[in-house]
């Protein structure tokens, strides 16, 4: 249909309408075309009147096909609906009110605009690069599959489709809600809401950039190598799991609930917290002003960093760190079982373990003020460090570095320090034990080992640069060095030394059991011995 035809209210009846030229309807035009209906690249179907601004203003637009191709203008001053099979368009689409396209399919290489833009397609939506799907208040699409590499903008957007790929701009100025079964947003996809998104899907897929002011996405399956970002508020539930390799960050709060998360990128706020049953990180956890970490088991593998900016409390059952835990201030775990080969440092470091704990040769725990141990069983082959430590611990061995810089306290049933164990400390060493074996090193201001009901044996050094003191209920056994600069003194059941025992000042008292000395018994001032029996050489 070359030409003009132009009219009041138009209605069209064909099987078939090739429009090439103008035809317009002052206020309604209607069309009804079993077959195709191709506008060509100059044609025009237009609705409406000229306003003031000589912009089409008014009318109702009607289109009902078997199937519609636009390379050119179809343009309703007011409303338009158009319901079609297959819709195929390369031109411009445009509704100054609400528009709606229903039918089978959209194919959009062009523009389609509206106030309100409603678009229900039973199999597909492909928006190509460079097509723009836009509306001025709100956009709802609806479709089984949406293929975007476009634009799709609107104050307010609904996208409903059971898959959704995109690798342009999906954008809602004021909310952005999705829902779907598989949501993929590839490399060079965007997705954006100045204020609120809702994202939900049974797998989602992320490597491009997801943000908004207000963010919650949902997710059976999360899969992120690209950004989220959460202005004010980020909010994550990936209720199996989490593999993140990219960054998920919020500016001010940033929650994740997951049954798993496995963490090789970085997730980071002002405001973190993670809530897993399972977390594997090889990345960065990090709250700058706080962090929250929940978990059953947490294994920060080698690469890991967790750190805080204020105080952390860890209630987990099975902790295994090899990476970096670093809290700015105070640092309480509480679980099962804590095996560490890395570095966990806190301005006060408290453990609570209800099995034990083994920090492995290259573990070090480290308190700027107080680290405290309440275990059953530790192991220790590698550091714990602090101003001020206090063990209490049931059956404890030591083959590292146990070091308080003014006090070391240790309280249990078994101390044992293996032969590259040291105990220092520049003040104060107080240990209390039912039985004591140091193979290794003691060293401190002042040392005082008590307890040794079940007896204890030295075949390492024990120096106290200013005082000694040991105080055994049982037998006590030396073959290493007994060292007090000042004083020495030792109070014991049966004694028997083959060592070295010696200070300025000393004080052997064995009460009324046997005391043996083969070895060597050496006071620069004072001695008082009570019971002793020298070997004969």
């Amino acid at each position: 249909m070359p030409g003009a035809c132009r009219g009041k209210n138009l209605a069209i009846g064909a099987d078939q309408w090739n429009n090439a030229g103008l035809t317009s309807g002052s206020e309604s035009l209607t069309a009804s075309v079993s077959g195709e209906l191709k506008n060509g690249p100059q044609g025009k179907i237009i609705v409406g009147q000229p306003d003031i601004q000589e912009a089409t203003a008014g009318g109702q637009l009607e289109l009902n096909a078997g199937s519609v191709t636009n390379e050119g203008w179809l343009q309703s001053g007011g409303e338009m609906t158009v319901t079609v099979q297959a819709l195929v368009n390369s031109g411009v689409i445009s509704a100054n009110q609400a528009a709606a396209i229903e039918g089978m399919s959209l194919g959009n290489q062009g523009r389609v605009e509206a106030q309100d833009l409603q678009l229900k397609l039973r199999e597909k939506v492909n928006n190509f690069a460079g097509a723009v799907l836009v509306a001025k208040r709100t956009l709802h699409l609806s479709s089984p599959e949406l293929d975007n590499a476009g634009q799709l903008i609107a104050d307010s957007a609904i996208l409903d489709a059971q898959h959704v790929s995109n690798t342009g701009l999906l954008q809602g100025d004021s909310s952005l809600n999705v829902t779907s079964d598989t949501f993929n947003n590839a490399e060079n996809g965007t997705v954006l809401a100045e204020k609120v998104l809702t994202l939900a899907a049974r797998h989602m897929t992320n490597a491009g950039e997801i943000q908004a002011d207000s963010a919650t996405l949902k997710a059976s399956q999360m899969t992120n190598s690209g950004k989220l970002l959460g202005l004010s508020i980020l909010n994550l539930t990936a209720i199996d799991n989490l593999v993140n390799t990219g960054k998920i960050l919020g500016k001010d709060k940033l929650a994740l609930t997951s049954g798993s998360l496995e963490n090789q990128g970085t997730l980071a706020a002002a405001d973190l917290s993670v809530e897993t049953q399972r977390n594997a990180n090889s990345g960065l956890l990090q709250g700058e002003k706080s962090l929250r970490l929940g978990a059953t088991v947490l294994n920060n593998l080698a690469q890991g960093k967790i750190i805080s900016g204020s105080g952390l409390s860890l209630s987990i059952p099975d902790l295994n760190n090899a990476g970096l835990i670093s809290v700015e201030q105070g640092l309480a775990i509480d679980g099962v079982n804590l095996t560490n080969s890395g570095n966990i440092e806190a301005g006060d470091l408290n453990l609570g373990l209800t099995q034990g704990l083994d920090n492995q040769a290259g573990g070090v725990l480290l308190a700027d003020n107080t680290l405290s141990v309440t275990t059953p069983k530790g192991r220790n082959a590698g550091k714990l460090i602090a101003n001020n430590t206090t063990l209490t611990v049931d059956d404890l061995t030591n083959n590292g570095l146990l070091q308080g810089n003014q006090t070391i306290s240790a309280r249990g049933n078994k101390l044992a320090n293996g032969g590259t164990g040291q105990l220092l400390s520049d003040g104060n060493i107080d240990v209390n034990a039912a039985r004591l074996d140091n193979a290794g090193r003691m060293q401190g201001r002042n040392i005082t080992l008590s307890g040794g009901q079940n007896g204890g044996e030295n075949t390492g050094q024990i120096l106290g640069r200013d005082a000694l003191n040991i105080l055994f209920g049982g037998a006590f056994n030396n073959g290493g060095r007994l060292i007090g600069q000042n004083y020495l003194g030792l109070t014991t059941g049966p004694l028997s030394n083959t060592g070295i025992i010696a200070a300025s000042t000393l004080s052997i008292d064995a009460g009324s059991a046997q005391a043996n000395n083969s070895g060597l018994i050496q006071a620069d001032g004072k001695t008082q011995v009570n019971r002793c029996c020298v070997a004969k050489r």
